[in-house]
């Protein structure tokens, strides 16, 4: 068929149009993936299994026409759509004492390079009082200084005139612990920067559980079970729950399973919403922010990992992420220079770039929406998830949980099944187990991202 022209000769896209194939009916689609099975199965039976430790989660493999959708699949998509299209790339710098002023410059560097926030990670060590005069005297806007520190640490940066002068946040990332949270005075403290100081909010970071190998479905029940206990605690400090909406911030690892990790991102927003719920506050959307997790990274071939944290992205994105922040490939190399290190950031950053100028992501503020498979996998994950938060709470929640080591175990079981799976080669890491560079680079492992909990480094795993 010649495709048609205009007037001036040049090529005019011809619509699309199905209507020279004739309807298929439901039966016919099974009887064709029965004959592709050879006698093996039926359709009903081609079902996968992604996660051992929660076998409800089966997902089929054919959809069709007449499939319907969950029943969730409404309130999921307007949960989505009630928060505006698009992202922002966050940069995270690391502070240590001594180190104002390097990461004074960083940040300026990357905000002019494109990053649209910038987020500061110290501990109790570095000046912050220096910290903040000199980003107040650079003249930056809108910083996110995150803190993990004593109260009295945290109240005098909030005293800081910077707040008043140029925005941004103070962000406290308390230890989730029972005996920190145990201390005397911990939640009268933690009620009182929240109440006195408008530009202060709190962290619940679960990033380091993906990082020691949960899979998608438990680290979400962790998020559930930690804004659980939050609500409850500020609740019996006077602190009236629907205060705290725009107060926490949910921060998530992802890995590179794009499209179970974009389920599993839609889930979480739905659910996080059903807990605000439950606590008597109906609110239109969350705050997320999701990182892609190093557990599955290859420092012994870090170009890989590009790849690797561009699928995440798109999964981050697609799934509805508020915050992307993407870590660099090649974090785990040893001996790297300074202009290594700032071109894996910039690559990283890029990334990000080429998604919303190029691919156009941020324009659409649900793309799975509708998706029979989507829909299916985010019902599915969603409910596990919650069923597992709702067994924790039975169990006395979070804390009570991580005291007994119940969360622990469970992660660790889950990193045990994944890194067998990768040893044995059932599952494949291009650049860990399957198609390793002859000639790899020195590596170094991360650090510990939660106690009691060894990274799960699963791309260092050989088959």
């Amino acid at each position: 068929m010649s495709m048609p022209t205009d007037t001036t000769g040049a090529p005019e896209v011809a619509p699309v149009s199905f209507d020279e194939f004739a309807p298929l009916l439901t039966l016919q689609w099974q009887a064709q993936v029965a004959k592709d099975l050879k006698g093996k199965g039926t359709a009903d039976q081609l079902v996968w299994k992604p996660f051992s430790q929660y076998p409800a989660v089966n997902l089929s493999a054919t959809y069709l026409a007449d499939s319907k959708l969950p029943a969730t699949a409404e309130a999921v998509q307007q949960s989505l759509q009630n928060r505006p299209a698009g992202w922002a790339y966050r940069e995270m710098l690391c502070l240590d004492a001594g180190q104002e002023a390097q990461v004074v410059q960083q940040a300026q560097d990357c905000l002019s390079w494109g990053a649209d926030q910038i987020s500061i990670w110290g501990t109790a060590s570095p000046d912050y009082s220096k910290l903040l005069g000199l980003l107040g005297k650079a003249g930056i806007k809108g910083v996110r200084l995150y803190v993990e520190a004593p109260y009295g640490v945290i109240e005098g940066a909030a005293d800081h005139p910077y707040w008043p002068n140029m925005g941004g946040c103070l962000v406290w990332v308390p230890s989730m612990t029972p005996t920190y949270v145990g201390e005397t005075g911990y939640l009268k403290s933690l009620a009182t920067l929240l109440s006195d100081y408008p530009q202060v909010s709190i962290l619940a970071d679960v990033s380091g559980y993906a990082e020691a190998g949960a899979s998608i479905i438990s680290q979400q029940a962790i998020a559930l079970s930690i804004l659980a206990e939050w609500l409850h605690r500020l609740s019996d400090s006077s602190i009236e729950p629907k205060t705290l909406v725009n107060k926490i911030e949910m921060h998530v690892g992802l890995g590179p399973n794009y499209l179970l990790e974009l389920a599993g991102l839609r889930a979480l927003r739905y659910n996080l919403t059903q807990v605000w719920r439950a606590f008597g506050v109906d609110v239109a959307s969350v705050q997320i922010w999701a990182r892609a997790s190093q557990a599955w990274s290859t420092p012994q071939d870090p170009d890989t990992n590009l790849l690797r944290t561009t699928t995440t992205a798109l999964a981050a994105i697609a799934g509805g992420t508020d915050v992307l922040s993407l870590p660099q490939h090649s974090a785990g190399v040893a001996g790297r220079t300074v202009q290594e290190i700032d071109n894996a950031m910039r690559w990283a950053r890029n990334v990000s770039h080429l998604l919303r100028h190029e691919a156009f992501m941020g324009l659409v503020a649900d793309p799975a929406a509708g998706s029979r498979y989507l829909e299916q996998a985010t019902d599915l994950i969603g409910q596990a998830a919650w069923d597992q938060f709702r067994n924790w709470e039975a169990k006395g929640g979070y804390l009570s949980c991580y005291k007994n080591q119940v969360l622990q175990s469970c992660v660790r079981d889950e990193a045990a099944t994944n890194r067998a799976q990768v040893t044995s080669g059932s599952s494949t890491i291009v650049g860990g187990n399957k198609f390793r560079p002859d000639s790899p680079a020195a590596v170094q492992l991360f650090g510990q991202p939660i106690p009691g909990l060894e990274p799960a480094n699963f791309g260092l795993a050989m088959a």
